[in-house]
This record gives structure tokens, C-alpha cells and sequence, in this order.
């Protein structure tokens, strides 16, 4: 089976418009191994109560969006679309973003969700929103509001990397989907006005008319749901009923996780960690710093590079990262964890912290 297939039939598997997910072998060409997927159940099949999601969903896909082909000018760009973009042969909305999202109390979504599971936290005033990434990683890209606000919630599995944006650009309200093609290994969203294509790592529009223009970064928080409970007195949590039949539970990219394997090209490689390392970037004055995700506790942690002094820590679901100086300390709000692999393509002269 040829890399074209492998690609395709690997993200058809999480978004196939018939939800029906089988186990597939994949023999991938020079410099790829074989992946195995997971056999996934059909959900018209009641028979087996085993592989029944436990929670509300739709009884059908009532809100496809066109399965087409992308009508983006590429002739205006800031990069090669022949040659930089990575063609999964998926087209637009193969995997389906949200576009109206709802939103339930816990108690609807409580047995589909453990503790331990991971999710998104917006805060705005005294509202609080909560997207499980279970439900991220299958759609990508989630269009909605806070307190009138618009905003985008996005996750790119392949790079694990989750990113949110302000919709906002120059008075006007974006909406985005999903292309189903790669930039350095990380989703391009596009957006549904003029199709321009966006990349999700730092919502950059790389091709089409908005080409150049970038979406203000909005803070997030990372936690598990145990800890959302105790952190939050009142929230609300993405609904399950997203209007697509999906078993959630399922993670298709669980092999992806932790083998060898990258879907897309390379261009810049890395040494300083093992490519699906998780690191936390982040940018001062032009200049890339990186470390590993693992290492950073509760406890601050001291680092040095070159003439520069930091100290890190993760405090209720964010990371503290200041440098130091004479006069005292500088807080560094923009950063961003992902695959090693993916920051060191976007910043190949990172430096790392130990």
C-alpha cells in the first residue's frame, strides 16, 4: 500500500462520513514502517454493547458540511503550495469542524468522560467552557462563542498541538474548517469566506487572500477533569451531540503517539530530543527556546542560556515562564507545547534548555 493510501485511509479512519472505522495495515514506502490501527465498530451496530458510546450523539450526520475540492487563489502565497503543503488526499471538510457547537451541564457527559481526561479550558468574566479533547482530535477545529466573544478551539493530532484564536480579523467574524492538508506537519485550516488556508500551529494565513494576516493567540488551560471539578465551582462542557455519529472514545491516533512514524515531510530535523518528545517552545526577541514538557512541575526550575536566565514552572493549568534580570523578572506569555519534531520544522535554531 502506497504512502497516498496510507495517509488517506488514516484519517478517513477517525473521519469517515459513515463512521465505520476498521483495522487496517499499512505498509508505508522507504523510510516508513507499518502502522497497525484499531478495529472500530459501526453505529447503526447495536449488537455489541461493549463498542455503544455511553452518551448522547446524533442519530445521524445532519450537519455535513461539502466534501469538495478547495477554492482558495493560490496564486497568492507566502509559500510554495507545490512543494511545501503535504497533500493528505483528503479534500475540505473530510474532517468535519464544528460550526454550531452545544454545550450541556457535566452530568450529561459525566459517564463518557474518567478523571484523568484531558481538556481545553476557556475563561472569559465568570464563563467558564470546557472542550475534552476526545472530541477535539476528531474534529479539529471548533467554530463558537464566549460571552459574544468568537474564538476557535483547535488541536492538531498529527503535531499534538492545540491552539486557540480570536475569530476576529479587521471587523469581520472567520469561520474555519479543515482542509486536509499538512504545514510542517500541523493542520492548515481554511477559512470559509475566501478559502484562504491557515496554519493551525500559529493561525498564519500561508496561502489565498488573507495570505499574511495572523489571528490574535487567546489563553487556554490544560486540565484534567478531576481537576476542572475542583478548580470550578460552574462550567460548561462541549455536548457529545456535535451533530456527527462518532464513538469518541475511540483514539485513532493512539499508535501514532508513540512510534517512528510522521506522516508528513521533514524539512528541518532535530536531534536535541526524540521526535515525539512533547516540548514547550517559546519565542524572546526572534530567538526559539525549547524544553521538555515532562520536566516541568509545580516546583520552579532553574535554566540558563547563553546570557539569558529562566526560571519555569506549571501552575493551575499554565505554564510561568520568566526570565530573570537584574532589575527582576520579565513574564513570557507566548509559548506552546507540541512534537519536538513539529516546533524544530517551524524553528530549526532552537535552542534547549536544560
Amino acid at each position: 500500500m502506497g504512502f497516498s493510501t496510507f495517509v488517506k485511509t488514516k484519517y478517513k479512519q477517525t473521519n469517515s462520513i459513515l463512521n465505520q472505522i476498521s483495522l487496517i495495515f499499512i505498509i508505508l514506502g522507504i523510510g516508513f514502517l507499518m502502522l497497525n490501527s484499531i478495529n472500530k465498530n459501526n453505529f447503526t451496530d447495536n449488537t455489541s454493547t461493549d463498542n455503544i458510546f455511553k452518551c448522547k450523539i446524533s442519530n445521524t450526520n445532519e450537519n455535513l458540511l461539502p466534501v469538495e475540492s478547495l477554492n482558495t487563489t493560490f496564486s497568492i502565497s507566502i509559500i510554495d503550495y507545490s512543494t511545501d503543503v503535504f497533500k493528505t488526499a483528503l479534500t475540505k471538510n473530510s474532517i468535519p469542524a464544528l460550526l454550531n457547537p452545544k454545550y450541556d451541564d457535566f452530568s450529561k457527559s459525566s459517564n463518557c468522560l474518567s478523571d484523568d481526561e484531558l481538556a481545553v479550558v476557556i475563561v472569559n468574566d465568570s464563563t467558564v467552557l470546557v472542550f475534552p479533547l476526545k472530541i477535539l482530535r476528531y474534529h479539529i477545529a471548533i467554530n463558537t462563542y464566549i460571552n459574544d466573544q468568537p474564538i476557535l478551539i483547535s488541536y492538531s493530532p498529527l503535531a499534538d498541538h492545540i491552539e486557540v484564536f480570536s475569530r476576529n480579523y479587521k471587523n469581520s467574524i472567520l469561520e474555519f474548517g479543515v482542509s486536509g492538508s499538512l504545514y510542517k506537519n500541523a493542520d492548515l485550516l481554511y477559512d470559509l469566506s475566501s478559502e484562504s488556508l491557515w496554519s493551525q500551529f500559529n493561525g498564519k494565513a500561508l496561502i489565498g487572500n488573507y495570505t499574511g494576516a495572523t489571528l490574535e493567540k487567546l489563553t487556554y488551560k490544560i486540565f484534567n477533569i478531576d481537576e476542572i471539578h475542583s478548580i470550578y465551582s460552574d462550567f460548561k462542557i462541549l455536548s457529545f451531540d456535535t451533530g456527527y455519529m462518532r464513538n469518541y472514545d475511540i483514539d485513532t491516533f493512539v499508535s501514532y503517539k508513540t512510534d517512528g512514524n510522521v506522516i508528513g515531510t521533514i524539512k528541518n530535523s532535530q536531534t536535541d530530543f526524540e521526535n515525539k518528545d512533547i516540548v514547550l517552545g517559546f519565542n524572546i526577541d526572534n530567538t526559539q527556546y525549547a524544553l521538555l514538557e515532562s520536566s516541568i512541575t509545580d516546583n520552579i526550575e532553574y535554566y540558563s542560556e547563553g546570557v539569558r536566565n529562566f526560571e519555569i514552572s506549571k501552575f493551575n493549568g499554565e505554564y510561568l515562564i520568566n526570565i530573570i534580570t537584574s532589575t527582576g523578572k520579565t513574564r513570557i506569555n507566548d509559548y506552546t507545547t507540541a512534537y519536538a519534531f513539529v516546533w524544530y520544522d517551524f524553528f530549526p535554531l532552537t535552542k534547549k534548555l536544560h
